[in-house]
Parts: C-alpha cells; sequence; structure tokens
C-alpha cells in the first residue's frame, strides 16, 4: 500500500469509528456546549482571602485565576467580573487582576465591596456587575486587607505594598465610602511592617488595630500589633508580651474588651493563646491556651469562637471558661485525606459571613471549606463526590489550579487523563463528567499520594487502559505506567535506564511512535536531571512499552535554578518510526534514523520551544510551540528542513491538529503559568480553519465561556473532533464542542 492510499484508509476508517462511537454516546452523555465549560476535580493553588458580605455573598480570592464569588453559600462558584466573563459589561468594568489577596465589604450595603489586588483596589457598588478602581490608591500596589467601619460606613482603611513580596506597608483611609483615598501611615509604623490585618473600633472609627507579620510569601517580617487613635494619622506599638501575634478581634458593638492571639495555630498547638485588654491594649491577661483565628458573635458578645487546625473552640462566657465545639478529625475534607490547615499567619484565609454569624469559610494553599453551625463542622466548598463513596470527584467552579497535560485515549474517549502541579494525575471515565485521583501513594514521592507534580501524560493510543505519566514532587519525577485507565493500584514504574538516582529529575515531553507495535510501544520522553551538581538535558528512548529506556540525544547547558531545560519536548512522525523531533529552549532536533543521530534544524527562531506536534494525517508536516517574546507558531511541510511562522504570539502553549482535517489548527495561548498574569497579553484559544491558507482562514478567537484568556495544551476526541479539551492556567480545564470541526 503507498504512503497516499495508507494515509485515505487510515482517515476513512477514523472518520467512519467517528461516526459509530459519536452516535452511540450522544445520547448517554446529554448535550455539549458550545461555549467553554470547565471540568476539574476541584481546588489547586493557594487561595488568599475569603468572606461574605450582609447578603451571604461569598468572595474568595486566589493567587493565579481572580476573585471567585458564590451566591448559594459555596455550593457553586464562577470568576468574579473578569475580562472574558463580562455579561454585557465593558472591559473597563472588568478586573484585569487574577492575583487577589483581600476582600472586603461594605457593612451596610451588599452591593458595595472591594477586592483587593497586586495591581491596586477595585470597588464595585451595583453588586459586581461594573468595577472601578480609585485613583488615590496605586494602580500599582499590592493591596492585602480592606475594612469598613460598623458606626460609619463612610470610614474605611486599606493596607497596601509596593509589591507583592515587599514588608513596606501602607495604609490609605476613605471617608467617602470608598470612593477616594488618602494616604495616612506617614508617622510611627515601622519599615518592616507587611500588614495582614485592620481592625476598626466599632465605636470610634478613627481608632484603629493592624497586625504585621509574615506570609506565604514573605518568610521575614516583624509581627506586631498596632494602633492608631486618630484615623492612621501616627500609629504605636503596643506591648503584647513575648510570642507571635496572628490575630485580633474586638467587640461588635464595644470598644473593650480588645482579643487578641499569639501562637501559629498549626498543630501541634504547644505554645500561647488567647488574650483580652480592658485598656485598649495597654496590658494583656491570658483567657485560653490555644491560638487561632477569633471570631465574636454579633448577636451575642459573649460568645467567642476560636478556630485552628485541631478545630473549632467556643466560650459562652466571654472567655472564662471553653469547650471544644468542633473536631476537626471528624470534619470531611473531599478529594485529600488531609485539608484543615492554616496558612503561616494568613489570617485573611479565615472569614466571617456579614449575613450569618454562625457561618465561617476557610480558605488555605489549596483548598475552600465552610461551615454553617457554628463551626461545630466544616465541609467542602470545591468539589462534590458523586455518587458518595464513590471516588468520582466534580469540581463547584472554584479551582485555581496550574495545568500542565492532557490526554485523551483515541481507544476510548470517555477515557482522559489530566497532569497539575500540586494536584498531581488525575482521570475520567466518563469523559470529564467525574475525576478520580491517580496519585499512587509509592509514587509521588512527599506528596504520599495526596497530589503530586505532573508534567507529562500520555493515553495509549490502541489500548484503552494504557498510559504513561510522570509522577513525583517538585524536586524528583520518573515515568510511570498504568495498565487499568489510570486506577490506583494500577501503576508501575517505567523508569529503567533513566537517571533514577539524581539529585533532581524533572520529566516531560512523552510521545509515541505510532507505526510500533501496539502491544510494545516504542516512545521517546525527556529527563532533565541533576547528579553531583552536573545538570543534564536528554531524551531517552523505549523499544519496549517503557520498560526499560536508553540514552538517545542530550544537550549541555540545563539550569533548573534558571529553569532553562534545552530539551523538553519530543514528538514522532505519525507514519515514520524514524522521523524523531525534539525540542526545548535551545531550539529544535531532528532525527531520521530511530534516534541514533541528530541534526539541529530552524535554527534559533526555535529557542524556547515549548511543545512539538505531527500532523496525524501527512508524514514530514510538524509544528513548533515557541514560547518566547516575538515567538509563536512554526510550521514545517518537509519533516523540519524549513519552517516558517504562521502564528506571532508571545505567549503560545499549546497546539492540537485536528486528527481528521488535518488544516484545522487550534492554538492556546497563555502569560499566566502558576503565579497570576494580565489579560492583556494572553490569547485564549484560537482556531484556524485552514492552517494552510491563513489569508483566508485567519486565526480566529474562540473563548466564549472562558473567565479568562488563558489556554494551553489542547486536545481533541480522536474520534469526534468536534470535541475538544484546554488546560485553561488558573482555571483548571475546559470543554467545548465547535459544530464547525
Amino acid at each position: 500500500m503507498n504512503h497516499t492510499t495508507r494515509k485515505l484508509a487510515h482517515g476513512l476508517l477514523l472518520a467512519a469509528i467517528a461516526v459509530l462511537l459519536f452516535c452511540c454516546r450522544a445520547h448517554a452523555q446529554g448535550p455539549v456546549p458550545n461555549t467553554w465549560t470547565i471540568t476539574d476535580p476541584g481546588a489547586g493553588g493557594a487561595f488568599l482571602a475569603i468572606g461574605a458580605g450582609p447578603d451571604g455573598r461569598l468572595i474568595a480570592g486566589s493567587d493565579l485565576s481572580g476573585a471567585y464569588t458564590s451566591t448559594n453559600h459555596g455550593e457553586s462558584w464562577s470568576i468574579l467580573a473578569s475580562p472574558l466573563a463580562r455579561n454585557g459589561r465593558p472591559a473597563s468594568a472588568a478586573i484585569t487582576s487574577s492575583h487577589i489577596p483581600a476582600v472586603g465589604f461594605d457593612p451596610k450595603d451588599p452591593n458595595t465591596f472591594y477586592v483587593g489586588s497586586d495591581i491596586g483596589l477595585w470597588r464595585t457598588n451595583d453588586g459586581g456587575q461594573h468595577f472601578t478602581q480609585p485613583s488615590t490608591i496605586p494602580a500599582t500596589d499590592y493591596v492585602t486587607y480592606v475594612a469598613f467601619s460598623a458606626s460609619d460606613v463612610n470610614i474605611g482603611y486599606a493596607a497596601t505594598l509596593p509589591v507583592f513580596d515587599s514588608v513596606k506597608g501602607k495604609v490609605y483611609k476613605t471617608v467617602d465610602r470608598g470612593l477616594t483615598w488618602t494616604l495616612v501611615s506617614s508617622r510611627g509604623l515601622a519599615s518592616n511592617a507587611r500588614i495582614q490585618k485592620l481592625v476598626i473600633d466599632p465605636v470610634k472609627p478613627n481608632t484603629v488595630y493592624l497586625v504585621t507579620g509574615v506570609d506565604i510569601f514573605v518568610s521575614s517580617a516583624a509581627a506586631n500589633l498596632w494602633k492608631s487613635t486618630n484615623g492612621g494619622n501616627s500609629w504605636a506599638k503596643l506591648n503584647i508580651g513575648p510570642g507571635t501575634i496572628w490575630d485580633v478581634a474586638t467587640l461588635p458593638n464595644a470598644s473593650s474588651p480588645l482579643y487578641l492571639t499569639k501562637g501559629i495555630p498549626q498543630i501541634p498547638h504547644n505554645s500561647d493563646g488567647v488574650y483580652n485588654s480592658t485598656n485598649g491594649g495597654r496590658t494583656w491577661t491570658k483567657i485560653f491556651d490555644q491560638p487561632g483565628r477569633i471570631f465574636l458573635k454579633r448577636e451575642n458578645p459573649q460568645v467567642i469562637r476560636l478556630i485552628n487546625s485541631a478545630g473549632t473552640f467556643e466560650s459562652l462566657n466571654g472567655g472564662q471558661t471553653w469547650s471544644q465545639k468542633g473536631d476537626e478529625t471528624k470534619w470531611p475534607c473531599g478529594w485529600p485525606s488531609f485539608c484543615y490547615s492554616i496558612d503561616t499567619n494568613n489570617v485573611r484565609a479565615l472569614g466571617e459571613d456579614l449575613a450569618n454569624s454562625n457561618a465561617y469559610y476557610w480558605a488555605n494553599s489549596q483548598f475552600v471549606y465552610g461551615s454553617f453551625d457554628g463551626g461545630a463542622t466544616f465541609t467542602p466548598l470545591y468539589t462534590n463526590e458523586i455518587p458518595t463513596r464513590s471516588g468520582n470527584w466534580r469540581g463547584t467552579g472554584i479551582s485555581n489550579a496550574e495545568t500542565m497535560a492532557v490526554s485523551v485515549s483515541a481507544a476510548n474517549p470517555n477515557v482522559i487523563y489530566l497532569g497539575f502541579q500540586d494536584l498531581g494525575c488525575w482521570h475520567s471515565e466518563d469523559k470529564g463528567n467525574t475525576w478520580r485521583t491517580c496519585n499512587e501513594p509509592a509514587f509521588t514521592r512527599s506528596w504520599n499520594g495526596l497530589g503530586g507534580e505532573v508534567d507529562t501524560v500520555l493515553a495509549d493510543s490502541s489500548r484503552a487502559n494504557v498510559a504513561w505519566a510522570s509522577l513525583g514532587d517538585s524536586n524528583f519525577a520518573l515515568i510511570y505506567k498504568t495498565t487499568n485507565a489510570g486506577e490506583l493500584g494500577s501503576w508501575s514504574a517505567a523508569n529503567s535506564g533513566m537517571r533514577t538516582s539524581a539529585t533532581k529529575s524533572a520529566i516531560s515531553g512523552l510521545s509515541l511512535s505510532y507505526s510500533s507495535n501496539s502491544e510494545n510501544r516504542t516512545l521517546f520522553v525527556v529527563q532533565n536531571s541533576t547528579s553531583a551538581g552536573v545538570s543534564r538535558s536528554e531524551v531517552y528512548k523505549s523499544t519496549n512499552d517503557a520498560a526499560t529506556w536508553s540514552l538517545a540525544f542530550s544537550q549541555p547547558g540545563a539550569s533548573f535554578g534558571n529553569t532553562i531545560h534545552p530539551l523538553q519536548a519530543t514528538a514522532v512522525d505519525h507514519f515514520s518510526g524514524s522521523l524523531i523531533y525534539a525540542g526545548g529552549d535551545k531550539g529544535v532536533w531532528r532525527s531520521l534514523d530511530g534516534g541514533v543521530s541528530w541534526t539541529q534544524v530552524g535554527g534559533s527562531a526555535l529557542a524556547h520551544t515549548w511543545d512539538i506536534q505531527v500532523d496525524p494525517l501527512t508524514s514530514g508536516i510538524v509544528y513548533a510551540v515557541v514560547w518566547t517574546t516575538g515567538g509563536g507558531l512554526y510550521r514545517s511541510a518537509d519533516s523540519g528542513s524549513t519552517w516558517s511562522k504562521v502564528l506571532t504570539d508571545d505567549n503560545l502553549r499549546g497546539v492540537a491538529i485536528h486528527p481528521l482535517k488535518s488544516k484545522i489548527v487550534v492554538a492556546g495561548s497563555s502569560e499566566n503559568f502558576c503565579c497570576g498574569a494580565s489579560p492583556f497579553n494572553s490569547n485564549g484559544v484560537q482556531f484556524s480553519m485552514d492552517i494552510t491558507n491563513l489569508a483566508g482562514n485567519p486565526w480566529t478567537p474562540a473563548n466564549e465561556g472562558l473567565p479568562w484568556p488563558f489556554a494551553a495544551n489542547i486536545a481533541f476526541d480522536p474520534l469526534n473532533p468536534q470535541w475538544v479539551i484546554a488546560a485553561t492556567p488558573g482555571t483548571a480545564f475546559h470543554f467545548r464542542l465547535f459544530p464547525n470541526f
């Protein structure tokens, strides 16, 4: 059979199977939307602040995907006022920061609330439909706290920093309900004051307390309690004695007593506790021996509640006696077996509900929880198990996840694998409706099965139960193989011959030879490693289904400290197992003899190659994703000998080629990777209906339903290519139907 006939037969076979499977699956799975819909197990990265306003609207701030909001007590979530979720709002009304360390509420007006970001303060007075930035707070400041007076709602205070990791805190004051602000912290406040919390006296709004200390981004900052009695114009440090302050609180309707907690509220709790002062903070008396976040019930100030990672403690008589109200060991966690930890000094991550004094919210470095019974029980607000005790999880819309890889099984497209940082490996057996963990405890190293770091995953194209993935932690990962569609207990080591004793190891760029034996695959992968102070960037080859590997190619110049990976992607021509590509920060190389010898192709234009993909229908057509200033998508139609740029995009992160109509190409663009980013430098998802005729089929944006223009790896359903799934950094993964595909 000649090449043309073989290609035609291959395409017709896939098309026929696609029609049959699509017809059979459509009714069972229901309609798929023509806009992007989130799919994930729930949660992921750091949540920095949480709370609910006077109408119970819940807002949570994340470090890389913006502010999330819920109007049903956390049962479901959506991104608040992001650039692509405008619902008719003009672009100027959107929040254009994806890094949100603070939320604040008007005590009386539920339509007025505030979001503090890494580019200043945002205010809405119409329930979040439109946001504006007060010009009197610099739009470069990092806002850490916002608080308003309960006795005079015109008066409020905001704490800011010049940049996210600064300790040079400043305080702004408003007297017109947040419309304009004035810098007031010019005297007394220490130069190393990283402000964690502001508390306004409930009777005297010009009396303000603030807590300074370390948090998730800064490990060295003075931990002190400060007081101002003149609206923040001058500050005095209060003597709280030895120990590290963590929280401060006032009664809801009186200036005295004042409460503070000292000590880190993590298990074990073996130091300090709760103190009160009846003289404005001049002297303090210890009233309980547990540290934590303190809440005073608005309807009955004699009721004091303290929450830490052991549970909830309560006093019904103003702190004279205490009892444990809630036991953390009895609270449901969600999909991990650990959950209720408190990030060091992140007091903002435990929030109250201004509409319900028995409701509290808990956000930490990965998850979000809520209590609606005064802290007796907390439950997950980020995921649901469907059905109960099944091990199948579906997120509630609050994700904040760092996405790394996606692979759809061609043998059974209901089986999908996802790779995350922190969340690790997840697989679905129902096409993304629910997700199951594939974080094998024995192979996820320091995560011990509770998460992991997965940079690459690959489903075998002919065996529905077989896949390979990198499993490990941020310091060390290797290749493992599943023979039961990712189920725990089905994974085994598949890394013999690689540098298994290196001190650091990162795995990326898995690819397989489609022309190899379908029961005994030939695969390629990149390992970047460090041993005895020497860093290496190497391509490995296996000819026996990853049972053993041999070194095929290497490049010098790897650096973990500077994240330089000369090699990080591989690809094998769909029809010729001898034609191999490898690329990374140093460019792209090609082998014409199955990996024996290599030649650099494409020159410096292909430096910083992030991904390589081959045409599934035509031999010799290959694409390189170049992630750098002036980069974009490059295409070669002669096996890499010559290249042409088909898309300019500084933040291109992924590309996928339609498996049945390979002129259709979809690309993903995202400046956001791990820590938030501006939406203005990313293009999200874009596609061309004919990559060979861009003049007549230009790149078209396809971001409907995405909250941010952030997209990376993309995959088609191999048998029904109208269905597409995309990694959307910060907001996990999204899928949609493209009817015109």
